[in-house]
């Protein structure tokens, strides 16, 4: 199999969300039903913007982190507050393309100190042309090293409010689908 290194480096972030939220619907949610999966969560549910979050149901936050190139995962370790510091977020795991891969696996290990909150790597996973995570890989998630210390469950209000607006963001794409037939 001939892989396109330059295809490999440039993907498109939508893309790759995608193949994630198949993986997870996929392997999670059909194994573990009272999970849910949340695309591009706008900052006021967490400190911050989310690409994805995976919520299990004691309201465990696992957020999905995606960056398409190496200067964008270069500058998640210049900024001075970092996403580990919201105590709703528990685990993070990085997904990157896998022309990338090794360039910023070696970046998470030499900039992790001072980074994260025990100084361990996030867990970084690599998706290929196809927006496929290899089995393997995806079977382990999440297993980040660097846990937050101050993690916590979401409240149940919390986790409603998150439920709630995943569920329009879902009825609204449903809505816009109906209207073009």
């Amino acid at each position: 199999k001939t892989i396109n290194k330059t295809n490999l480096k440039n993907m498109d972030y939508d893309a790759i969300l995608m193949g994630i939220m198949e993986i997870l619907t996929n392997f999670y949610i059909r194994k573990f039903p009272n999970k849910i999966v949340i695309p591009k969560l706008p900052a006021g549910y967490l400190d911050h913007s989310a690409d994805l979050i995976l919520i299990n149901g004691k309201g465990v936050v696992t957020e999905f982190v995606v960056r398409t190139s190496v200067l964008d995962f270069k500058m998640d370790f210049i900024n001075e507050k970092f996403i580990d510091a919201d105590e709703k977020v528990s685990f993070i795991v990085y997904v990157v393309p896998e022309g990338i891969y090794k360039e910023c696996k070696t970046l998470m290990k030499e900039n992790a100190q001072g980074v994260t909150f025990n100084g361990k790597p996030y867990s970084i996973l690599s998706i290929d042309e196809k927006y496929q995570i290899e089995k393997k890989d995806w079977q382990k998630m999440p297993t980040s090293k660097s846990q937050n210390p101050n993690r916590r469950p979401l409240t149940k209000d919390e986790y409603l409010g998150i439920a709630r607006y995943g569920c329009a963001c879902y009825f609204n794409k449903i809505k816009n689908i109906k209207k073009i037939f």
